[in-house]
């Protein structure tokens, strides 16, 4: 049975793994909400298989021909060789080389204190992180008002705004339709390249 990838968990627990894709000053987050990253073979699992999916929507949907993906530790400076948790060497290493075995152009664990300015953002097509707010807070500060919400991994194509609902302020004028606009032509651009793959 097809797990379903959705992009929103709604709270900071260490589950794996948001996508974060930045091309062209735009940000796309993607999530997988099932496991921990600290059990071992889950997470190893979790990882190897989250990635799948983006390389494969990276190739087919956005018209990547040879994704790059940044795989993020899970600890501070990713792990400082074991002296902030051993995640990275026990969990995330091993689903890098499994990644790299299957001909996915991975690498890390790298430090996600240092993984989204301009300079290394230009060395990946997307960032596997270990959890929520890792990618959320780069991708909402990167563009808040653009950043689109894609699940990946479906059958067919869903993009949302990645700021909610904004309920909050429903009726009141306020509300600013630019992340709408820019989730529609998303929508749009991956249906074209999804026809062509």
């Amino acid at each position: 049975m097809h797990r379903r990838r959705q992009a929103v968990l709604g709270h900071r627990r260490q589950h794996p793994h948001a996508a974060l894709l930045a091309r062209r000053g735009e940000a796309v987050d993607h999530e997988e909400s099932a496991g921990a990253i600290h059990e071992e073979a889950g997470g190893k699992a979790l990882i190897v298989e989250t990635a799948q999916i983006v390389a494969t929507d990276l190739r087919n949907r956005f018209a990547i021909a040879q994704p790059r993906l940044a795989v993020a530790g899970l600890n501070p400076h990713a792990g400082e060789g074991g002296a902030f948790g051993d995640e990275e060497e026990k969990v995330i290493r091993p689903a890098i080389s499994a990644l790299q075995a299957y001909g996915i152009d991975a690498t890390g664990p790298h430090s996600a204190d240092a993984m989204f300015h301009p300079t290394a953002r230009a060395t990946y097509d997307a960032a596997i992180c270990m959890y929520h707010d890792q990618a959320l807070i780069p991708a909402k500060t990167l563009s808040f008002a653009e950043t689109v919400n894609v699940t990946l991994g479906l059958a067919f194509v869903r993009t949302s705004p990645d700021h909610g609902t904004a309920l909050d302020i429903a009726g009141t004028g306020r509300a600013d339709p630019a992340s709408l606009g820019a989730a529609l032509r998303l929508a749009g651009e991956l249906t074209r390249n999804q026809q062509m793959a």
